[in-house]
């Protein structure tokens, strides 16, 4: 028999992340899913033991309360090993259900950044949440640096990186223009107007679109006819897009609050994988990494750019930047699996760092 675990989340299984953390669990335990959504793009569904969706929103309270019901019966029905929830605000609307369990804590899109309270503010709150949590994942070092001190010791780092592709194409660069994929959350303020400007200015230059066009402008830009629309798809099918069409990688991010500023996005280590130079803001704090080793090229605000200007830089740097083969390896999912899945394991030794 395997050990059972509960994968507590606020989307419907189609996240990047959620579904390279499902695929790692389900190797080695049965996997019970909760989410909210319609489901229609879950890549997450055929991976584990049990799929329950909640209809509605990720911000209804009465969606996040039924999450809590729904755990309170797979405990009941099932002998559950650990709980891993996602982030803070889900962890908050189903405390009550998780008590005295095992739980792991996924901070990729952490509440408290985006309100600004680092470190030691909001203590209280924070000593409930965390306190209650047996360990705690964080996407990098720098994010950890963030988390009040109490937590610092029970705080895990994964990245963002994806698994290892063995039939990932050789990458090719277009002949003609320049071709940039903007993938995964499609906002005006992080890439949307970007894009929309590039095209504007320059007949030559093309989109590659994925993921989910949250607001109006990213919507309407999906319809534009220099725009290729792939829709909701896996990382591993966008990235061989990535590596046999694209010439870069947009990865845009306001500097409004530090969940923005601390990025950790997995389009850096996609770089990586596909050898696809990005186009990063160049506040981000990951921005040293980019420029340490070569990975792309960085900017400011998208406000303040010349884009008639910007889009001769992009084409004059096509297929310039020469990547560390030694990165792959380095930034794989692969290379942190197993301390993910340490992290459910019966608490027999306790995972240290």
């Amino acid at each position: 028999m395997r050990p059972n675990i509960i994968y507590v989340c606020n989307n419907d299984g189609s996240d990047t992340r959620v579904v390279k953390e499902v695929t790692s669990l389900s190797r080695c335990y049965d996997v019970h899913f909760l989410g909210i959504g319609s489901g229609d793009n879950s890549f997450a569904r055929d991976l584990v033991a049990t799929f329950v969706l909640i209809a509605g929103s990720h911000r209804s309270m009465l969606a996040l309360l039924q999450l809590a019901f729904n755990v309170v019966k797979l405990r009941f029905k099932k002998n559950i090993s650990s709980i891993h929830v996602v982030n803070e605000q889900v962890l908050l609307a189903i405390l009550p259900s998780i008590v005295g369990s095992r739980v792991v804590l996924d901070l990729f899109d952490s509440l408290f950044l985006k309100i600004n309270a680092i470190g030691e503010k909001l203590w209280l709150l924070k000593r409930l949440l965390y306190g209650a949590s047996t360990y705690i994942i964080i996407t990098d070092e720098l994010r950890r640096q963030l988390m009040p001190a109490f937590s610092i010791s029970k705080t895990h780092v994964i990245p963002n990186a994806p698994f290892k592709d063995k039939h990932m194409p050789a990458k090719t660069f277009s002949n003609d223009g320049v071709t940039i994929a903007y993938f995964g959350t499609l906002l005006e303020h992080r890439g949307t107007s970007v894009i929309r400007e590039l095209l504007e200015h320059h007949p030559d230059i093309t989109a590659l679109c994925a993921g989910w066009s949250v607001d109006e402008p990213s919507q309407e830009l999906q319809r534009h006819p220099r725009v290729r629309w792939l829709g909701v798809i896996p990382q591993r099918e966008a990235n061989r897009i990535i590596a046999k069409e694209a010439d870069y990688i947009l990865a845009i991010y306001p500097s409004d609050n530090y969940n923005n500023r601390f990025a950790s996005p997995n389009k850096i280590f996609d770089a990586i994988h596909t050898r696809t130079p990005l186009i990063c803001s160049d506040h981000i704090k990951l921005s040293e990494f980019v420029r340490e080793n070569n990975l792309g090229l960085l900017v400011g605000s998208p406000g303040d750019l010349n884009y008639k200007e910007f889009g001769k830089l992009l084409k004059s740097y096509k297929g310039k930047f020469e990547m560390n083969p030694s990165l792959l390896d380095q930034y794989s999912w692969d290379a942190f699996e197993q301390k993910l899945l340490d992290l459910h394991a019966p608490p027999t030794a306790r995972p240290q760092g």
